[in-house]
């Protein structure tokens, strides 16, 4: 069969936005540093999922590139800058046989009011999605990042360049909808 009739059977890709707006009293990061716990900070995330590629067959099923920014704003903070922080990011997703989701993202975090020096970093993921093939209606989705500071001032574990950290987790999901129905 011609590419163009292939084409013609599948939908074209889409590209997903999303968005985020959280106001907060305080911000301590993912790695545990508090960044401050004065007035109000105000987080805003944008960003876009382009699909480039996906198959039913092979190893290797969809694979998408990832592109955003993240603001932290601090407005009711006194002495200080409004605009805290700016970061970002970009990468890769793609699926391996469906069910495993591996990542890689390089993200800048960088302080408009240069507090201090742009820090470059590479995020690993990867992620099992279990489809609630073994607990029913609920699924684990069990996941593990490796972030690595390779330069800039490191807000990772002990402020060293290089520096990294390992987190592992889960997300774990109940389906509802037999029960609603």
């Amino acid at each position: 069969m011609s590419p163009i009739a292939l084409a013609q059977d599948r939908p074209p890709p889409t590209v997903h936005g999303f968005d985020d707006l959280a106001f907060k009293n305080d911000y301590i990061t993912p790695r545990g540093l508090l960044v401050t716990n004065k007035g109000l900070t105000i987080q805003i995330l944008n960003g876009f999922v382009a699909p480039v590629y996906s198959s039913a067959s092979g190893p290797i099923s969809d694979l998408s590139l990832v592109a955003g920014v993240w603001n932290d704003l601090n407005p009711g903070h006194q002495n200080a800058p409004t605009h805290n922080e700016f970061d970002a990011f970009g990468g890769v997703n793609f699926s391996i046989y469906k069910d495993w989701i591996a990542g890689i993202q390089y993200v800048a975090f960088i302080s408009p009011p240069g507090n201090f020096n742009t820090e470059h970093n590479i995020e690993f993921s990867l992620r099992y999605e279990d489809n609630m093939r073994w607990l029913s209606r609920i699924s684990l989705n069990p996941y593990a990042k490796l972030f690595f500071t390779f330069s800039g001032d490191s807000t990772v574990v002990l402020g060293k360049v290089p520096s990294s950290d390992v987190e592992l987790g889960a997300v774990p999901t109940w389906d509802l909808h037999p029960l609603l129905s």
